[in-house]
């Protein structure tokens, strides 16, 4: 929603090592005329790569929820638009997935700014390795994650109209 289009630009320049395994819908949330506008440039020199879906703006899980609905995949993953994704490792993340059958997997990430065009690293995680039981437990702790953009989850989660991700009431 709205976000900066020095943001939006290094968030697309992730799908510069497209694989064709991956299915990239981009939800906007009800952006104003210039976000919108630049959503549409950058899925049009990204080749069409992308499918550009608007919604009006009712927040960010529920614009997860409307590109979880239309998603196709096996697998289904989350990058905010002011994240980065390493697609040469995200690429190794769906090679195991596959030959796991994992129904979901947390990976690290590194955090970093950037000051007068120049980046430096803040710090890096590495999720340590690990196998959680059933399905329903799962889902317990996807739905009060924070951290949906470090994570591939399986479609099968997602089975009998399962939200993630529901709006909170006020």
């Amino acid at each position: 929603y709205n976000t900066k289009k020095e943001y939006l630009k290094e968030c697309f320049s992730s799908f510069n090592y497209f694989d064709q395994r991956v299915e990239i819908i981009v939800v906007d949330d009800g952006s104003s005329g210039d976000t919108h506008h630049e959503l549409q440039e950058l899925c049009i020199r990204n080749e069409n790569k992308c499918l550009l879906v608007t919604q009006t703006n009712r927040g960010q899980n529920s614009a997860r929820n409307f590109g979880i609905r239309i998603a196709k995949g096996k697998y289904l993953a989350f990058l905010d638009s002011d994240d980065r994704l390493n697609w040469p490792a995200f690429k190794q993340l769906l090679d195991l997935a596959s030959l796991s059958r994992a129904e979901l997997i947390s990976y690290g990430y590194i955090t970093s700014s950037r000051e007068n065009g120049k980046e430096s690293l803040i710090s890096t995680y590495s999720p340590p390795v690990s196998e959680v039981g059933s399905s329903e437990l799962k889902k317990e702790l996807l739905s009060t994650c924070s951290e949906l953009w470090r994570q591939l989850f399986s479609r099968s989660l997602f089975e009998n109209n399962f939200k993630l991700f529901e709006q909170a009431s006020i």
